[in-house]
């Protein structure tokens, strides 16, 4: 680095307003497009934090160029941890006042993104909320949370929130579809769980930082573009941890349930209609990956932990099950694990 680009990223340290975190792990054929559309950004007061989390393939020649021809880029290595340990070593260096999280195989609408910064340091709310593009081969598909949008949300009305239907709370999987106040962050010391399985810990973070959040603002406008990647997500792989880490994620959520005294009906409710509606039939089609195992006694197995023990209890059907869905739930109830198999 010259210099001359030494005191450039020096006065820019010094004036950062957002702090963009980037993990990397072996991204090499689509990284550049993703800093590329970063780069687009015109914003000067910005940093992005590109964490090299192990990388063995052409990432880090990548992120280096970047590093050398932008102040704004910064590049970290660090050994092989995870997308959470990389997350928050990014955060550990972070000097914005939001946060804002970008995967290193999606990629930003720089325009689009910039328009709801400038929204958000406006209303200078904790969490700030963003539409964004499903990207699954050539379609690209245009998509928002539920949260109520164009108004702040107070500390109560988030909450209130959280007790809403389980397919309503996307919000909670992915971090990149909010911008987080630093303070937030920090006062609270939240950060991502780096012992959980990769994708359990981003509910758990967003979720601690919605719960502890004074106010909340959401926008439609979509500014993220997510490309749906099947090998990024293991759809054909057997994930022998994959029960465990559902119920450490379970516990973890019930422990911030506590923690704000809102262990009531309409929480518990919820957290069952996500975990039987979602997360059940993500562990079937686990269970079916083990070529190996045995699936009957995989179900068995399923349906003696806490997490689906003890969701069955409080769980009533959303209006978005569909009538196979009820029937492989209420087999799955009943323990007709052979009738589960069958209809599956």
């Amino acid at each position: 680095m010259t210099s001359l680009q030494l005191e450039e990223t020096q006065n820019l340290m010094s004036t950062v307003k957002i702090s963009v975190i980037v993990p990397i792990y072996n991204m090499e054929q689509r990284l550049d497009r993703c800093l590329k559309s970063l780069q687009g950004i015109t914003l000067t007061e910005i940093e992005f934090l590109l964490i090299n989390d192990g990388s063995t393939d052409g990432s880090e020649k990548i992120c280096k160029q970047f590093e050398s021809e932008d102040a704004r880029f910064v590049y970290r290595f660090k050994e092989n941890g995870g997308v959470s340990s990389a997350r928050n070593l990014g955060f550990s260096i972070a000097k914005g006042t939001y946060i804002s999280y970008v995967d290193s195989d999606d990629y930003i609408d720089p325009i689009a993104w910039s328009e709801a910064y400038a929204i958000a340091e406006k209303k200078d709310v904790d969490v700030f909320n963003f539409g964004y593009h499903y990207v699954k081969g050539d379609t690209h598909d245009k998509r928002s949370s539920m949260v109520p949008k164009d108004t702040i949300l107070g500390h109560n009305d988030i909450l209130d929130l959280l007790s809403s239907d389980a397919n309503s709370s996307s919000y909670l999987w992915f971090p990149w579809l909010n911008f987080f106040k630093k303070s937030l962050i920090d006062s609270h010391k939240i950060s991502f769980i780096e012992d959980i399985g990769s994708g359990m810990e981003d509910t758990i973070f967003i979720l601690d930082c919605y719960c502890k959040a004074n106010t909340l603002y959401a926008i439609e406008l979509p500014c993220y573009y997510y490309v749906y990647h099947s090998e990024s997500l293991t759809q054909r792989n057997y994930k022998p941890a994959l029960l465990d880490h559902v119920n450490r994620q379970y516990d973890e959520r019930l422990n911030i349930y506590k923690e704000h005294d809102i262990i009531k009906k309409p929480y518990l409710l919820h957290l069952a209609r996500h975990y039987m509606e979602h997360t059940f039939f993500a562990g079937l089609k686990n269970e079916k990956n083990n070529i190996q195992g045995d699936f009957l006694k995989g179900l068995e197995k399923m349906r003696s932990t806490p997490v689906y023990d003890q969701s069955l209890t409080y769980y009533q059907p959303s209006q978005d099950c569909t009538f196979k869905m009820k029937l492989l739930i209420a087999f799955f109830r009943l323990r007709w694990f052979r009738l589960v198999k069958a209809v599956y």
